[in-house]
C-alpha cells in the first residue's frame, strides 16, 4: 500500500483511460484498507459517548448542582462541542476585567479557578452554586482536596482521555490538511466528529487543571450581586440563593417598570393593570430562567456559536473553494472519466458557488442532494434569525457603553428595550434562542440519509458486477491512511 493516495495520483497522472484501471490497481495493491461505514458510525457514537461524559465530569468537578440546569448544558453541549470553548474565553475575560478594575490583590489559584468555571457552595442552599467569576476572594474559603489513590485515578483516566482526544483531532487535520487527495465521502460525520472530539478535549483539558489545583470553594457568607459596571449586562437573579435575600428581592420593583408619575398618564386603568401583569409574569419567567439556565450559561452557548459559524465557513470555504474547486479530489477526476457504470456527481457535485444568499448560509452538498434540501434552508433561515439576535445584543450593548463612558447614563428606554427585545431572557426574545437549535432536527436526517446512500452505493460497489475501475474508485472514496484510525477514542 503506497504512503498516500498522492503518490497513487501521480503515478497514474497522464495515463488514457483504458491503461488507467490497471495502474491504480498496481498502485494500490489488491488488498488495501478502507473505512466502511458501519465502521465511521461506531466511531462517532463512541466519541459522542465518551465526549459527552467529559462534559458531566466537567460539570461536577465545577461544583455545578442543579440537575436541571446540567441536562439544559448537555443538550446544548451536543447541539454545540464549541460551547467547552466559550465557557473559558467568557470567564477569563470577566476575571481578567476584574483584576484591571480591582485595587486588592488576588490569588493565582482563584483566579484560575474562576477562569476554569469553578463554583463555591451556599451556605444558605446547599443545593445552589454561585460561580466563582461573580464572587470577591473574600467571599469564598477554599478546601483543600485529599491527594490519594481515587485523585491519583482520576487524573490517569484524564490524561488517558487527554491523549485520545489529541490523536483524533491530529488525525483530522492530518487527513484534511496534509492528504490533498483525501476522500469527501464521509465528509460531513468526519467534520461532526472534529467538533465533538474538539469539545471533548477542551472539557477534558479543563477537567485536569480543576483537578490539578486540587481546592473545592465554599461561600463564607449570602452572596451579595456586585453592581455591574456594564451598564446593559444581563442579570443572574439565581446569583442570591439565600431564601431572605430571595424574598427581599422578590418584593423589590422590576427595573424599568414605569413610576407613579408615568402610570398615572395611562389612558385607563385596565390598560395598565394589564402592563402591570405582563411584567410581573415576565418576571417571575426569568427567574425561573436563571434557575435552571443562568445568564453565563446562555452566553456560554450564545459565544460558541459565533465560534462555530465562524471557524466552520472558513474550514468549509478552504476544502470546497480552493481545495477542491469542482467537488472532486484530482484523483477521482481520473476516475469519473473512466468509468461508465456509476453517478460520481453525487459523490463529488460542483462546489464551485457554495454561497446562498437566500439563507445566508453555505450551500453544501446536502441542500443539493437530500430530500431535506427544503427543510434544510428554512431550518438555516431560523438559526440565521437567532444568531443575527445575538449579534445585533452585542453591539448594542457596545454602543450603550461607549455612549455612557462618552456623555452619561444609557436611558431608561435603553436598557428596557435591551432586557425586553435582545437579552434572552424575556418572554419575548427567550423563542429566538431556540431557533438556534432548528437545524439539528434537519442535520440529524440528513446524516441518516446520507448513511443510507453510502451504506447503498458501498453494497453496489462491492458486488461482482461492478465494473473494475468504479471498485478502484470505491476503494480511493474509503481509503484509509496507513495511521488513520489508529487513535481514535473508541
Amino acid at each position: 500500500m503506497p504512503g498516500s493516495l498522492d503518490h497513487v495520483s501521480l503515478v497514474c497522472a497522464g495515463r488514457n483511460t483504458t491503461e488507467l484501471p490497471q495502474c491504480l490497481s498496481n498502485a494500490l495493491g489488491v488488498s488495501y484498507s478502507t473505512r466502511g461505514v458501519d465502521e465511521v458510525w461506531i466511531r462517532f457514537l463512541a466519541v459522542l459517548v465518551a465526549t459527552m461524559a467529559s462534559c458531566g465530569h466537567l460539570m461536577s468537578l465545577q461544583g455545578s448542582a442543579n440537575s436541571v440546569e446540567a441536562l439544559l448544558v448537555l443538550l446544548c453541549f451536543f447541539e454545540f462541542p464549541e460551547m467547552a470553548l466559550a465557557q473559558i474565553v467568557i470567564r477569563a475575560t470577566i476575571a481578567v476585567r476584574r483584576v484591571l478594575w480591582s485595587r486588592g490583590r488576588l490569588s493565582a489559584r482563584f483566579f484560575i479557578a474562576a477562569c476554569l468555571g469553578m463554583q463555591a457552595s451556599s451556605v444558605c442552599s446547599p443545593n445552589k452554586a454561585v460561580p466563582l467569576v461573580s464572587l470577591r476572594p473574600e467571599q469564598v474559603h477554599r478546601v483543600p482536596q485529599r491527594i490519594g489513590i481515587l485523585w491519583i485515578g482520576r487524573l490517569g483516566l484524564l490524561l488517558a482521555f487527554l491523549a485520545q482526544y489529541i490523536g483524533t483531532v491530529s488525525i483530522w487535520v492530518r487527513g484534511v490538511f496534509n492528504i490533498q487527495d483525501r476522500g469527501i465521502w464521509f465528509w460531513l460525520i468526519d467534520l461532526r466528529i472534529f467538533r465533538i472530539a474538539l469539545g471533548g478535549l477542551v472539557a477534558t483539558l479543563n477537567s485536569t487543571l480543576i483537578l490539578s489545583i486540587g481546592s473545592e470553594w465554599k461561600m463564607i457568607g449570602p452572596h451579595d450581586h456586585d453592581a455591574s459596571p456594564h451598564p446593559l449586562e444581563r442579570s443572574d437573579t439565581s446569583s442570591t440563593l439565600c431564601s431572605n435575600e430571595q424574598d427581599n428581592f422578590l418584593k423589590l420593583p422590576l427595573e424599568g417598570l414605569p413610576s407613579e408619575r408615568s402610570e398615572s398618564r395611562l389612558r385607563s386603568h385596565d390598560k395598565a393593570s394589564l402592563f402591570a401583569r405582563c411584567k410581573a409574569f415576565n418576571k417571575s419567567f426569568t427567574k425561573y430562567l436563571d434557575s435552571v439556565f443562568p445568564v453565563l450559561r446562555q452566553s456560554d452557548l450564545e459565544l460558541g456559536i459565533i465560534i462555530h459559524r465562524v471557524w466552520i465557513y472558513g474550514i468549509t470555504i478552504y476544502i470546497l473553494r480552493y481545495r477542491f474547486t469542482s467537488g472532486c479530489p484530482p484523483i477521482l477526476h481520473f476516475l469519473t472519466e473512466a468509468t461508465s457504470t456509476f453517478d460520481w456527481t453525487k459523490v463529488c457535485p460542483d462546489h464551485t458557488n457554495i454561497w446562498d444568499a437566500t439563507t445566508f448560509s453555505l450551500s453544501t452538498r446536502d441542500r443539493d442532494h437530500t430530500r431535506y434540501g427544503r427543510a434544510l434552508q428554512i431550518s438555516n433561515i431560523l438559526f440565521n434569525i437567532g444568531v443575527g439576535r445575538i449579534v445585533v445584543q452585542w453591539a448594542f450593548t457596545l454602543i450603550a457603553q461607549l455612549y455612557e463612558k462618552i456623555r452619561k447614563p444609557a436611558p431608561k428606554e435603553a436598557r428596557s428595550f435591551e432586557r425586553w427585545f435582545l437579552s434572552g431572557r424575556s418572554i419575548i426574545c427567550f423563542p429566538l434562542l431556540i431557533l438556534l437549535f432548528a437545524c439539528s432536527p434537519v442535520t440529524i436526517m440528513t446524516l441518516v440519509e446520507s448513511r443510507g446512500w453510502i451504506k447503498n452505493a458501498q453494497t453496489v460497489l462491492q458486488s461482482p458486477g461492478i465494473g473494475e475501475t468504479d471498485r478502484l474508485a470505491m476503494g480511493v472514496l474509503m481509503w484509509k491512511d496507513p495511521w488513520h484510525d489508529s487513535l481514535y477514542l473508541i
